[in-house]
């Protein structure tokens, strides 16, 4: 839900109805956003699989890579960016047997795609803290593992939430 209402958040400027019969499937789905952004989706068994697509949004088609990685979330699935800059496309059940891309907080991004990122803190009490808040805010395949040793927090979750992590170490660590 928590999610949900932030993509609702960043979508609210203009509007525009999106037709669910875009993405009645994810083959379809993945043939719209590739003609929108150039992207190679590597859909594998999912194709046929159908997608989640709330008939009551009203949703700006000028970020149609937002879109996407939203519909693919709410779908439960997510894709991964592969070396050859195509993406595979995989059930969210799936998520812990994959390698996602690292980033440092200041470069948090506002998409639903999942990234792996670490948090270094001031002290390990801080540390213990901030994994405590974050695995409460965490989505539902979000991963927020606290360092055996050192002060450091890693977390593997969607590119929205690891910019409210960004924000809660911030605060922790003033």
């Amino acid at each position: 839900m928590l999610l949900k209402s932030i993509f609702l958040l960043l979508m609210s400027t203009h509007v525009m109805a999106l037709e669910t019969s875009i993405c009645k499937n994810l083959k379809s789905c993945a043939e719209w956003n590739q003609s929108k952004t150039g992207f190679i989706y590597n859909l594998g068994k999912l194709e046929r699989r159908t997608m989640k697509v709330d008939k009551a949004f009203n949703l700006d088609e000028g970020n149609p890579d937002l879109l996407f990685t939203f519909i693919l979330l709410e779908s439960d699935m997510t894709r991964i960016k592969r070396d050859n800059g195509t993406f595979e496309i995989v059930s969210l059940r799936e998520v812990k047997n994959y390698s996602f891309p690292s980033l440092k907080p200041e470069e948090a991004r506002l998409n639903f795609d999942f990234y792996n990122m670490s948090f270094t803190f001031n002290s390990k009490e801080n540390a213990k803290n901030a994994a405590s808040m974050m695995k409460k805010y965490s989505s539902k395949y979000g991963r927020v593992f606290e360092a055996t040793e050192g002060n450091k927090v890693e977390v593997t979750d969607v590119g929205v939430v690891l910019g409210i992590f960004q924000q809660i170490a911030s605060a922790i660590n003033k």
